[in-house]
């Protein structure tokens, strides 16, 4: 199953009727679907603005450093066991001004999942 959340429709009910959280330097926002029609299990995307970094380079930089955070953070610790045969959707957007460094971005990560639960 992929797990990267591409649909727009979903992305845009995630906007519209989801629920944030928000430890620095990262914001979250997820909902969770039980319907017939979807499948359990999880589909994040992450987002980095481009109002705040000009160049490609730093936000793929930033995009990258966030999921390898969420590979270690949800498969090496076994988070998100909410997942009781739920769809659930969640948007990673990096909020920070600057280019910080990646056990930053992954306590930030860590942060807001806790708080997810």
């Amino acid at each position: 199953m992929d797990h990267r959340l591409k649909s727009n429709k979903k992305i845009e009910y995630l906007f519209e009727k989801g629920q944030q959280v928000f430890a620095y330097p990262v914001k979250v926002v997820w909902a969770s679907r039980s319907n017939e029609n979807s499948v359990p299990g999880l589909q994040y995307g992450v987002s980095v603005s481009k109002r705040n970094f000009k160049k490609a380079v730093d936000r793929n930089r930033i995009k990258r450093q966030m999921r390898e955070a969420l590979r270690e953070v949800i498969v090496k610790e076994s988070r998100l066991k909410m997942l009781d045969g739920l769809q659930v959707d969640i948007m990673f957007v990096y909020v920070g001004k600057e280019l910080l460094e990646y056990k930053v971005i992954r306590s930030g990560i860590r942060k807001v999942i806790n708080k997810i639960h």
